[in-house]
């Protein structure tokens, strides 16, 4: 959510989405950047930044998010933050 706080900040077109994956017991979120079609990755911890390519759809993104982690997407959302208030809404 930082990362899309600060990029928006500077200009970029962001988007947040949060993927759950069958049999993690958790989600995963990223900020996806529009202008790039890329999301930022801090999952992928052997690397010091990683940017990973995606088309835009939330399915794609999904698909690719829940591969990194050899899983199946259960459920994708993209959703906001606002931080003045700490509320999170579901965009899509």
């Amino acid at each position: 959510m930082l990362a899309d706080h600060i990029l928006k900040h500077k200009g970029y077109h962001t988007r947040l989405i949060r993927v759950e994956m069958a049999g993690k017991n958790a989600g995963h979120a990223v900020c996806y950047v529009n202008d790039d079609k890329v999301y930022l990755d801090y999952n992928n911890r052997k690397y010091f930044f990683t940017l990973a390519k995606s088309g835009r759809s939330i399915r794609q993104i999904a698909t690719k998010i829940a591969d990194s982690f050899e899983a199946n997407w259960t459920f994708a959302q993209e959703f906001t933050f606002d931080y003045d208030s700490y509320i999170k809404r579901a965009v899509n």
